[in-house]
Parts: structure tokens; sequence; C-alpha cells
């Protein structure tokens, strides 16, 4: 939805009807489609699609502004007649998400809420006859006996819902739609909806190998051999990566991780992490990931200042550290995928606004909170540096730190499909188990 409704993969293009606008930041800091409901607002997609027979996937990111009670509130639809198995639809009905067919339906167990960002994905398995639907990456019901879906005409349309009598439509911001002509797994929904970004630097220095595609900058920082295939080498004061576009991350109390490899060629203190809501590291900040001025690793969170301190990383060496955040487990900090501390239980003030990750170094945001963390350059290599909206699971994050190589043609014991979207039970003998949405290559 970036200021269009222009399909960049499969050409379903859309048109907007009674001039919906776009408003930013959207769920990537890019724009989101605005739908206001009293003003007949929605998307017409002309092209017919066939849904009768098969497997699909309905993903979008949603924003609802107004949620009145026993009112319909139309997501996506495609109306053949008022018959059972012929008019598709995905809608919210006094919150809860409902997809269907007509008279063969499945509701969410979750009621949503309004103002506040949601991840949805509604599949239907058609060889398995199965309806299913996913709230933030998490599958929230699934119904069987389900279908399959027998229309073979209409329209596409997406903030309405067509019940054979009225036009129910949308009240709020829509982003990231997508449709998949598959039953998409649960692993591959869970990366859709809470893998925020991740930079491998093997496809192209400022690549998004996410599904979000935020672009980071590169200054005074190139290229080099790193943990897996290429990685960042910063060797100059004024080297830095930055990434801007984290919407989730700027709201308090939500959850997090951070994943990266770090190979330091110096001692001392340094920034491995800069949060801030300003390019120039400014407004508000805080260094989450860092150095003390005597070497020892350290994650802090802000307001409680709580931080916790782990041991001196070896220079010339390869080490993984990750950062995980929940509310109820507070935060902790992995080394080479093992807990070296946790706070317990605590909130995370942010600053209700998008934040801007900058890699290696704080760029003159001294000022900014940083606890024990000597903030300033960083010397040395990163590489692998992935960010979740979510808390993840201590086995999640040793399965970062671990080989992807693939011994005996069956993806087990050390080797880990993580980054396949767990679609890779089976790889080539001696081959990485290669990333499935690494370099867009599919």
């Amino acid at each position: 939805m970036e200021n269009n409704a222009v399909d960049i993969i499969s050409g379903l293009n859309g048109k907007g009807i009674n001039s919906p606008t776009y408003v930013t930041p959207g769920i990537t800091n890019g724009y989101a489609l605005k739908l206001m409901r009293n003003s007949n607002q929605y998307i017409y997609i002309p092209t017919f699609k066939s849904f009768a027979y098969t497997s699909f996937t309905v993903e979008m990111w949603i924003y609802p502004t107004t949620l009145s009670s026993n009112t319909y509130y139309g997501l996506f639809n495609q109306y053949q007649s008022l018959t059972i198995d012929y008019n598709l639809y995905v809608f919210l009905y006094n919150g809860n998400l409902t997809l269907g067919f007509y008279a063969d339906d499945v509701l969410s167990v979750t009621a949503l809420s309004t103002n506040t960002w949601y991840h949805i994905a509604l599949v239907y398995d058609y060889p398995s006859r199965i309806q299913i639907i996913y709230i933030n990456g998490v599958q929230d019901i699934s119904r069987s006996l389900a279908g399959p879906y027998l229309g073979t005409s209409g329209s596409l349309h997406i903030g309405l819902y067509y019940d054979g009598t009225s036009y129910n439509r949308f009240d709020g911001y829509i982003d990231q739609v997508s449709l998949t002509m598959e039953a998409k797994s649960a692993h591959d929904i869970l990366n859709d909806a809470t893998l925020a970004s991740w930079h491998s630097f093997d496809c192209e220095i400022t690549y998004d190998s996410g599904p979000n595609k935020l672009q980071g900058k590169a200054v005074d920082v190139t290229l080099a051999p790193g943990k897996e295939n290429q990685g960042l080498n910063f060797s100059l004061s004024s080297s830095y990566y930055q990434i801007s576009g984290y919407v989730l991350l700027g709201i308090g109390n939500s959850s997090f991780s951070m994943s990266l490899w770090v190979q330091r060629t110096s001692t001392g203190g340094g920034t491995l992490v800069h949060y801030s809501t300003q390019t120039d590291r400014q407004g508000w900040c805080t260094v989450p990931i860092g150095f003390s001025s005597d070497g020892y690793i350290i994650a802090n969170v802000h307001t409680p200042d709580t931080q916790i301190t782990g041991p001196v990383l070896s220079i010339n060496t390869w080490t993984h550290i990750a950062t995980t955040y929940s509310q109820t487990h507070g935060l902790t900090l992995y080394v080479n995928g093992v807990s070296v501390g946790n706070t317990d239980a605590q909130n995370n003030d942010a600053p209700s606004a998008v934040v801007i990750l900058t890699l290696g170094n704080s760029l003159g945001g001294g000022g900014c909170n940083s606890q024990a963390i000597a903030p300033g350059p960083f010397s040395g290599y990163l590489d692998e540096f992935r960010v979740y909206s979510r808390e993840l699971s201590a086995t999640e994050v040793y399965a970062l730190t671990k080989d992807k190589t693939c011994i005996d043609g069956i993806m087990d014991g050390d080797e880990t499909d993580i980054d396949c979207g767990g679609s890779c039970p089976v790889c080539g003998v001696y081959q990485m188990c290669k990333v499935d949405l690494d370099c867009a290559t599919g």
C-alpha cells in the first residue's frame, strides 16, 4: 500500500473507490491505506482470480479505528451469489474475525481491539479442507470439513464485505495485503507477522531479506567475510549502518528480540545497537546493546532502567549475541545461545513513534540512556542482524547459533531450518539449507 493499490507481484491492481487516502507511517514506516466507513471507501480489483477448488492464504496488517457492536467490517471479499460456498469473505464482527464461503465459516476466538496493529492470516487448505485463522502469527482457530469454495466469478474487494444485501466497509488502516495460492505453513506465517527485519548482507548491502523490506543505509561500512557468507566491516570512527521503519518497537512494553553475530577487533567500549526516533540519533534514544568501557557485553531496557552484564567477548572471534524481551519475562541476554542473565518481569518504555536502529555507532548520541554501556564506534565485524516483534524462546535463540549445513540430506541434530520458513525438511547433502526469502529468490 505504498500510496497506491498496485499489486507488485501478480498484477491484481486495485482502484480506490470514493477517494481513499494513504497515511504514513504504515506498519513499515511507508504508507498504509486509510479507509473511512462513513465515506464508503474501499479498494476494487476488477481482475478475476479463481479461488475455487484450491488452497490459498490471505494476509494483511490491519488497524481498526472503529469496531461498533453488531456491525460488520469487511476486509476481503469475492461475491458470486448468496449461496453456500459462493461468497468468499473475511470480516470483523464484534471484534472477531471470520473467514467464510457463506454458511461455511470459521470465527476467531480472539476479539480484536481498536487502535492496534494486527497481522492476520486466513488460510484454506483444500486437500485437507481446513480453514485456519492466525492472529499475529499464532493460530487462533481451525475448522475442518470446510468448503471447498465454488465461486467462478466476481471481482475482489479490500475493505469491503457484501452479504447480498448491504455493503459493509472497514474503518481504519490496512497495509501489506498479500495473496498466496497455497496454504502457507504456520512457520511462514509466524515469520511474516513477527520477523521485523533480517539483514544477512549476502544479497546486497542494504537489502532486508525479511517480509517488510526495511532497506538499510551503509556509511563508511564495507562488505567482508562474515559468519555466514558476507558480513559488515566497521573500521572507521564514522562507520555505521542504519535501518528505519520499526513501528512496533516504538510501542511501550511490546515484545521484541534482536540477534546478531559479532567479531570484535579491539577492546573497550562501543555501541552495537543504537535506538532512536531521529536519523541523527537524537530525539528519544537509548542504547540497548553495547560494551562497557572494560569490554563486557551489556543489554538494557529503559524506564525502569535495568541492565544485564555478560562476559567480556574475545577479540577476533565470532560470538552470537541475542536479546529477548516481554513484559511478562523481562529482558534476557544470550551469548552463543546460552542465557547469561534476566531481569524478571518488568516494563519497557518506548517513544510511541517509529524507531530507527543504528548498528556500530551512536554518532554523537552520547546523551542517550546507555547505563553502563560506553557508547561510541564499534570496531570489528557484524553479520546476520535480525529483529523480531516477539520474544523468541530459548530454543529459537539457540537454533540461530547453529550451522545450517546439511550432512545427510535431512534437517536434524544441530542443523536447523529456522531461516527456511519451516519449508526445508530435506536439503542437498553437504549444502547449506538455502534461505527461501533471502535475496528474494523464492
